[in-house]
This record gives C-alpha cells, structure tokens and sequence, in this order.
C-alpha cells in the first residue's frame, strides 16, 4: 500500500501524533540518521514538509503524522513504532497503515487509499506478496513487478539496507536479495 502526495495532502496536520515521545525521537531519530540523504529528501517531499519538522521529531519526539506514515513507509516499517504506539518493529504493509491511520483519525482515507490499487509494499522485495498483487492489478506477476517505478524500487533498497542495520532477519534478506542482483 503506497501513499501518496494526493493522499498526505488530504491530510489535515496536526501537531503530534506520539504516542511516546521519547520512543518517537529514539527510533525516529535512529532511522533518519541512518538514512541517505535521498531517502530523507524523498520523505520530506511526500510528506509536504521541510527539515525542521524531522529535525523536531528526532530532537524532541513530537511528529506529525504525515511525517511518520512517510518515514515509516520510505524505511518499511509500522508507522505505530515509529510513533511509540507499538514495540514490534513489524512491516510497512496494509495492515500496519489502516490501524494507524483508524487510531490517529485518518480512516477516511483508508478506502481511497485502497482504491489507488497500489499494493507494493515499502521495505520489502516487490515480489513478497505475488498473489496479492496480481489479483488486485488484474494481471500477472510480471506486470505487478513492471509497474514499480525506478524511485520506488531504490526506496525499496534502501529501507531494506537500513532495516538490515537493526535486526538479523532483515540482514538475511538483504543478502539474499544482494546474491540475486549479483548473480
């Protein structure tokens, strides 16, 4: 499920959605200096927002949830850790983002999303799901794959290099993904 600058912008801000501030500015915190200044540019554009808002949220714990839906989805994460609502770092996915959004007000948007028919999830090979996407394009594989552009590929990438910095099962998947874009 990706969002996108259409869905942010419907958005309204508001000024925290942190369940725990200190977890907040840990895990966010530890995720934005981990990432490339690609990512963070990515994520700043797609939540319509600048650098001080980041820098806020890794500084004092306080984000808004168009930061935290885009940081989490650029990294492949549950947005509800990176807000301190959940422990489990878990995966950017469907589930994950129609229970923040349902907890942080958002869940008009969850049938719009839904209806964009995008399906490939961030932080993990396009592929993890085939049946899934397929049956929601209507088409094969081959065409779910094809359909994912070139920055969100890279973005895939790169949430998976960063995941793999903080846990082992995520280390092993990006070297499996490393031995086939090698071979």
């Amino acid at each position: 499920m990706m969002i996108t600058p259409e869905i942010i912008a419907q958005m309204k801000q508001r000024k925290n959605v942190s369940a725990d501030k200190d977890k907040t500015k840990a895990r966010f915190g530890d995720l934005w200096k981990a990432a490339k200044n690609v990512t963070k540019n990515q994520i700043l554009e797609l939540a319509a927002t600048g650098r001080p808002s980041a820098h806020n949220a890794y500084k004092t714990g306080i984000i808004n949830a168009r930061l935290a839906l885009s940081a989490a989805q650029a990294f492949g994460v549950d947005p509800s850790y990176i807000t301190g609502s959940a422990d489990d770092k878990g995966i950017y996915d469907e589930g994950t983002v129609s229970v923040f959004l349902k907890n942080k007000g958002f869940a008009y948007l969850i049938r719009e999303i839904k209806a964009q028919g995008k399906t490939v999830q961030a932080g993990e090979p396009a592929a993890v799901e085939p049946g899934a996407d397929a049956a929601e394009s209507g088409g094969s594989d081959k065409k779910a794959v094809n359909n994912i552009t070139h920055g969100e590929a890279v973005t895939l990438l790169e949430a998976m290099v960063i995941r793999a910095r903080f846990d082992a099962e995520s280390q092993a998947k990006l070297l499996k993904i490393m031995a086939i874009l090698l071979s």
